[in-house]
């Protein structure tokens, strides 16, 4: 009869270490989500900072307007699905 509880103490034992396994890995990459639309952002205004100081030309912030409309429509698409 003592094997029961052991047993049940066991199984709980590996739920909480498979959960907390998950959740760390979840948090994890919520954190290195972040920080790349961090660093995303702020590559987005340091370009939209040089075109507007004149260091970009026309053509090139046209170009780079197009890429970044495109990636934001495929990221919406990708959320959406």
């Amino acid at each position: 009869m003592a094997l029961g509880p052991a047993f049940i103490g066991a199984a709980v034992t590996v739920a909480t270490s498979l959960y907390n396994n998950e959740k760390g890995f979840s948090t994890r990459h919520e954190q290195n989500y972040d920080s790349q639309v961090a660093q995303t952002q702020r590559l987005v205004e340091g370009f939209a900072k040089a075109y507007r100081d004149g260091d970009v030309d026309h053509d090139d912030h046209e170009t780079f307007n197009r890429l970044l409309d495109g990636y934001v429509f495929s990221l919406r698409s990708a959320i959406t699905s």
